[in-house]
């Protein structure tokens, strides 16, 4: 009797080894993976995006000071200018003419240097 007794446990416990209702150790530990890797490819897009818009913030303040800079200096010259000070005439910008195909539109372009910084102006 006790030879039949084991054999319905061993089909006991084959049927529960055959039996797919659940997931295994191993799926659970892949989708756990696969979570990872998706929240770490998040957080590296979220991580350059956030990079992007203060190199961009830095960048906008640089342009902005200097385009201030340019527009005090331009204003102190045309001040001086103005008075008839006997100050050094500073060189005049370099100016551009850019007419259109038809011919109606004409747009100058004034070129300024200051320091290293070279600015355009289009009227």
């Amino acid at each position: 009797m006790t030879g039949n007794n084991t054999g319905m446990k061993r089909r006991h416990s084959d049927n529960f080894i055959l039996n797919n209702k659940g997931e295994t150790l191993v799926e659970i530990m892949v989708a756990f993976i696969v979570l990872m890797i998706v929240i770490a490819a998040f957080t590296g897009a979220i991580n350059a995006a956030s990079a992007s818009v203060n190199n961009s913030k830095d960048i906008r303040q640089r342009a902005d000071n200097d385009y201030t800079a340019l527009h005090e200096s331009l204003n102190a010259e045309n001040l001086s200018h103005s008075v008839g000070s006997n100050s050094k005439n500073p060189s005049s910008p370099k100016t551009f003419t850019i007419t259109g195909t038809d011919g109606d539109i004409t747009l100058k372009a004034y070129q300024y240097e200051s320091g290293e910084t070279v600015y355009w102006v289009f009227r």
